[in-house]
C-alpha cells in the first residue's frame, strides 16, 4: 500500500522561500521512488493554503457543543483541506 506525503506551503508567497524548500524537499521524495517496489511508492502532494478561502474563527463555541460542527466551516473551504488531509 502507497503511503502519501502532504506537503503544506503556509506562506502567503505562493513563490517564495517556502515554496522553493517544499519543492526540494517534494524532489528528494521522487527520487527515493526511482529505487523502491510498486507498492513502496510514495504519493507526494504539495498544496498553497493561499489556493483556499479560510475564515477566521469567531469564538463561538459550535464546535465544542453537539454535534460538534463549526458554524463557518461550510462558508470556505475547511472542508476541502479536511478532505486532501
Amino acid at each position: 500500500m502507497a503511503k502519501s506525503i502532504l506537503l503544506i506551503n503556509g506562506s502567503p508567497r505562493k513563490e517564495g522561500l517556502t515554496n522553493s524548500l517544499l519543492n526540494q524537499i517534494r524532489t528528494e521524495f521522487e527520487n527515493l521512488n526511482t529505487s523502491v517496489t510498486p507498492e513502496q511508492k510514495l504519493i507526494i502532494n504539495l498544496i498553497h493554503i493561499t489556493d483556499f478561502q479560510l475564515a477566521h474563527c469567531t469564538g463561538c463555541d459550535s464546535c465544542l457543543r453537539k454535534p460538534n460542527k463549526c458554524s463557518i466551516a461550510d462558508k470556505d473551504d475547511h472542508g476541502k483541506l479536511e478532505q486532501i488531509m
